[in-house]
């Protein structure tokens, strides 16, 4: 029977997925199960979770997530009922295996974890910033059109060029103060309908949406 429920178990497709991939799904899984089966046998026997079988599987359990050390909390508390609670066994049980993988976690990452995060941090730093080329090609951009507004060039290809590159930019007021600049350079007043063409509008819809 057991071996027909273990195929049963390892025949489901999300089963089978998690237990493939570098995940710790199959080590908690066994891990749980063994708590899953020691307590139901201790159940059968009318018998509650011992201190050194809940700290034995909350270390087994805890060290591969620790949400499962939760599980067996959980697990105690089902078969010790009112007894979970008694101040030496939450001490003994709950406190101290607690405390242990706490430090535990703190001293790993001490020695293994934080030499590598602050390499990492300094390595991010030291490298230029990946979107300072775009930015100054963004500045670049607006400065042409308003050039070419200056000039009096096509205000077709003008409101094209002025939806291409107004997406993305977050200082709309800016980019719209160096139209209006231009405009005036340009000797023409900025009237209502000038003031916020539809490029404009669908640029300012696009950088909310985004």
């Amino acid at each position: 029977m057991g071996s027909k429920l273990t195929l049963l178990f390892l025949s489901f497709a999300y089963t089978m997925v998690s237990l493939s991939v570098p995940d710790h799904f199959g080590l908690s899984t066994t891990a749980l199960l063994l708590t899953l089966y020691v307590t139901g046998r201790n159940l059968q026997r009318g018998r509650q979770l011992t201190k050194l079988q809940t700290v034995l599987l909350f270390l087994l359990t805890a060290g591969i997530s620790l949400n499962n050390g939760i599980k067996v909390f959980l697990a105690s508390w089902g078969t010790s009922g009112k007894r979970f609670f008694r101040p030496a066994h939450l001490l003994l049980a709950v406190i101290v295996p607690s405390a242990l993988i706490w430090g535990f976690a703190r001293w790993e990452w001490q020695t293994f974890e934080k030499p590598k995060y602050l390499a990492r941090q300094e390595k991010a730093t030291a490298a230029p910033h990946p979107d300072a080329g775009e930015e100054e090609e963004d500045d670049e951009g607006l400065d042409g059109i308003a050039r070419r507004i200056a000039v009096g060039d096509d205000d077709g290809a003008i409101d094209e060029h002025v939806a291409q590159h107004m997406v993305g930019v977050e200082l709309y007021g800016l980019a719209k103060q160096v139209f209006d600049d231009a405009l005036q350079a340009r000797g023409r007043g900025v009237g209502p309908r000038r003031e916020f063409p539809l490029s404009h509008w669908l640029a300012l819809v696009g950088i909310v949406w985004l």
